[in-house]
């Protein structure tokens, strides 16, 4: 024995599962033969119903499912073909898994769509800028439009998409939220606020809109300081002026986010929503 080394130990274990492997590959390739025989030739191809188009025969997982069933059945004459899946069925799951998870965080149904792929720059870097805050999840993105409809709002949502979760809220949104929490005095599990502060990312769709009132404006500063404390990642559409956001969140809270700024894109350009009103209406 001691002229054997552990690599020769090594291949005369591996010997058997060698001759399984060559054993199961060469059945595998003789039940793919006698398919590709029996096969009728109406039935090579599949038409997708939803679709129209055609997918062949995936010969691997029809002899895989085919081997299943006659060993289940213990008859040898049975066959069964499998056919490769329709791939824009499964783009379209994929979109749809999307969609739910989107939806799920308060993006809106008419926004479910939106990505850095399908996203029309306006201005240069615009696109590079979020995609770097997307990779680095930490600090603040101002996106701010100097017009309604230049695109905000669908560069937020796909970088809501690349970090993979979080909360999109607009900011009239939350001010009813959180003004609707207070009334309830305390009755409610982890309040809207809570959720705000800890969440993965937090989208503040059209910040300045509401005028909230002094208790629930101090819940927005509580978020925002509070974010900021823990380096969270935070992204803030809106159509003020620099100036305007300071006046709107107060001059303490806008300083700390000075700190975490990680950039302010500002878009320009015609608002694009008379172009997007037929894909409105689709399904």
């Amino acid at each position: 024995m001691s002229g054997f080394t552990r690599d020769h130990l090594e291949q005369i274990d591996a010997l058997p599962v060698l001759g399984k492997l060559k054993e199961l590959a060469e059945k595998t390739a003789a039940l793919k033969n006698e398919l590709a025989h029996w096969a009728p030739e109406a039935e090579r191809q599949r038409v997708c119903e939803k679709h129209g188009n055609t997918t062949p025969i995936d010969w691997d997982a029809s002899a895989h499912a085919t081997a299943k069933v006659r060993l289940d059945l213990g008859n040898d004459q049975v066959c069964r073909l499998v056919h490769f899946r329709c791939q824009k069925c499964v783009a379209d799951e994929g979109i749809a898994k999307q969609s739910a998870w989107l939806q799920a965080c308060g993006v809106p149904a008419n926004m479910l769509h939106c990505s850095f792929e399908n996203y029309q720059v306006r201005v240069a870097n615009d696109l590079a800028h979020a995609k770097k805050f997307a990779s680095r999840k930490k600090g603040c993105l101002v996106i701010r439009g100097e017009d309604m409809g230049v695109g905000k709002s669908h560069l937020a949502v796909a970088i809501m998409r690349e970090i993979g979760g979080g909360i999109f809220v607009t900011n009239d949104m939350l001010m009813v939220q959180i003004r609707k929490e207070y009334r309830q005095n305390g009755q409610v599990g982890l309040t809207t606020k809570e959720r705000c502060i800890k969440t993965k990312l937090l989208i503040i769709d059209d910040l300045g809109t509401a005028d909230g009132g002094g208790d629930v404006l101090t819940s927005l500063h509580t978020i925002l300081t509070a974010r900021h404390g823990n380096k969270l990642p935070s992204v803030r559409t809106t159509n003020m002026t620099e100036e305007q956001i300071e006046d709107y969140v107060g001059k303490r809270v806008f300083n700390r986010l000075d700190e975490s700024l990680h950039t302010c894109i500002t878009l320009t350009g015609e608002s694009m929503r008379k172009q997007a009103r037929t894909a409105y209406f689709e399904d």
